[in-house]
């Protein structure tokens, strides 16, 4: 019976249900939640810790437990199977402008940091399958776009993003002021959440990544007004320089905000 479950399942329904446990996960954190060491507060130098937090490693491993015991599929998957695929998010394939586009902003002088709810290990295997991992040091695969000391994990700050402890923990680390600092991101809550605490925010449409994807056709049927249409943008959402879909033709994302960037769009920040 188990086995005919198995069969019969919508496994990309099943993705999209374990990827929405991560969602509300990470935002079920509340500032009531963390203690806050009040010397170290005096010092500037805020310690977090709770008690409650796990890995995002710990939790796509106990979500996916728990999401194939609700499908009645604990028995089809051995311990040792679910624990491999609970790694999935390790080996996600990069988006073609990543790499490239990357490059060309570190080529424009921008320091290039990640700011991830994504424990440090998951960042380094993202960053080995994009082809800039310590693996890749030398200049004819574009060197280390992030050596280890740019890759900052939400974990660190005893919390997840969008919490302001995450935001306001990268900027005491990068030793720059707010607005020195721009956000990039493909989910309007993070850079709302990096708006409310002073950072520059960009954003990159990806496909499929945001929860408020919407089309509007106009009456022509070549789309709504800027706003409206999937990937337009929305004022008020801490966004400071927007890449719809479509901006920048084929290449897009990063290679167009290097573009923009590289044109002035900004002076003096870090990415």
């Amino acid at each position: 019976m188990n086995r005919l479950v198995a069969s019969t399942m919508d496994w990309a329904a099943f993705a999209a249900e374990w990827r929405g446990e991560y969602m509300k996960y990470t935002r079920s954190f509340s500032s009531s939640s963390f203690i806050i060491d009040a010397e170290a507060e005096s010092k500037n130098e805020r310690e977090i810790s709770n008690p409650k937090i796990m890995s995002i490693d710990e939790f796509h491993l106990q979500s996916l437990r728990s999401l194939l015991q609700r499908h009645s599929l604990t028995p089809v998957f051995p311990p040792s199977t679910v624990e491999t695929i609970s790694l999935a998010w390790h080996h996600l394939p990069p988006h073609p402008d990543s790499l490239p586009g990357l490059s060309a902003l570190r080529n424009l002088g921008i320091d290039c940091y990640t700011l991830s709810n994504g424990n440090i290990s998951l960042q380094r295997d993202l960053l080995s399958g994009l082809g800039s991992g310590p693996a890749h040091n030398d200049d004819s695969s574009h060197g280390i776009l992030f050596p280890p000391s740019n890759l900052i994990s939400a974990e660190e700050f005893g919390t997840f993003k969008p919490h302001p402890h995450v935001y306001e923990g990268a900027i005491r680390k990068l030793g720059l002021k707010a607005e020195e600092i721009g956000m990039v991101a493909a989910h309007l809550g993070d850079l709302e959440g990096a708006g409310r605490c002073g950072l520059r925010g960009v954003y990159v449409w990806r496909e499929g990544e945001e929860e408020e994807e919407e089309e509007e056709d106009g009456e022509d049927g070549s789309g709504g007004a800027a706003g409206e249409k999937k990937g337009g943008r929305k004022e008020g959402r801490g966004v400071d320089i927007w890449i719809g879909v479509g901006d920048g033709g084929k290449e897009g994302g990063f290679l167009e905000l290097a573009r923009r960037l590289g044109e002035g769009a900004w002076v003096g920040v870090g990415v």
